[in-house]
């Protein structure tokens, strides 16, 4: 409907709004904003390729999917914050969306098709939840500076582990500071320190 409107800088969806077309905004150089409505159910197929001015989306709790090249080559997209609803993110959906620095997948998703996030140069950290169960060919291929965070025993785990993914495994990480803590507080707290840390020492490590 508006494909290669270059002079469309603002997009604010009606709260009916349910479904929007294959191609809808592509090549849309110059949109900057677009308010997307709780009720949307999918971002379709290429809806927003090349829309290079696009800097920030927040995605509805609606969206089931986000789909193929959706917003390939938005290289202008540096906050990308996905509602609890997404399930499926499509092959190369944000494919070369160079901009990208950070990202954090919501709970729920269980899909990242094939490229998804392929060529974005710059995304150095990525946070994959436990929930996704198939991470396709290449979702991250060229991202160098990637580092991974994710549960230990995890789809992402595994897939970081075998690609020779720099990973940070939370799990680890946050038993190690839980386990501070409780030394922490025994120290301080409790006089019979050491008889507590025996005890601490025989039960977790």
């Amino acid at each position: 409907a508006f494909r290669n409107s270059t002079g469309l800088e603002e997009v604010i969806f009606p709260s009916t709004l349910q479904t929007i077309g294959v191609y809808a905004f592509e090549g849309c150089t110059n949109l900057r904003i677009v308010e997307f409505n709780e009720g949307l159910t999918a971002i379709p197929d290429y809806a927003f390729r090349n829309c290079t001015s696009l800097a920030v989306l927040e995605i509805p709790s609606t969206v089931t999917t986000i789909g193929r090249d959706a917003f390939r080559s938005c290289t202008g997209l540096r906050i990308v914050e996905l509602g609890s609803g997404v399930t499926t993110i499509g092959e190369s959906a944000f494919y070369g969306c160079d901009g990208l620095v950070s990202l954090v997948l919501n709970d729920g998703l269980t899909t990242i098709g094939s490229n998804a996030f392929a060529d974005c140069e710059n995304l150095q950290t990525v946070e994959i939840p436990a929930s996704v169960e198939s991470i396709q060919n290449n979702s991250f291929n060229a991202c160098d500076k990637m580092t991974v965070y994710c549960y230990s025993g995890t789809q992402a785990h595994m897939v970081g582990e075998s690609a020779g993914l720099d990973l940070f495994i939370l799990d680890a990480h946050e038993h190690n500071m839980n386990a501070h803590q409780v030394l922490r507080s025994m120290k301080e707290g409790n006089p019979h320190f050491l008889e507590k840390l025996d005890e601490y020492s025989r039960k977790y490590m």
